[in-house]
């Protein structure tokens, strides 16, 4: 596969020819990188609503159960 698309190589004119799995490895670290930073701005937002919200609780591992275990 043939890649062009950054502005260095829109001046230069040169494209890399990348294989398969170097195409794979580059676009692996891309998705977790955007999955982790959604993971963690969404615990940051959960964290700031507070003790009383059930998804807090369920976040900080202590949910209220109106059953005996």
């Amino acid at each position: 596969m043939v890649l062009c698309g950054s502005k260095g190589e829109q001046i230069t004119g040169v494209c890399m020819k990348l294989n398969n799995y170097e195409l794979y490895d580059l676009l692996l670290t891309n998705v977790t990188r955007v999955i982790t930073s959604r993971r963690k701005r969404w615990a940051g937002h959960v964290a700031s609503m507070g003790e009383r919200r059930n998804v807090y609780r369920v976040l900080v591992g202590k949910p209220e159960s109106k059953t005996p275990p």
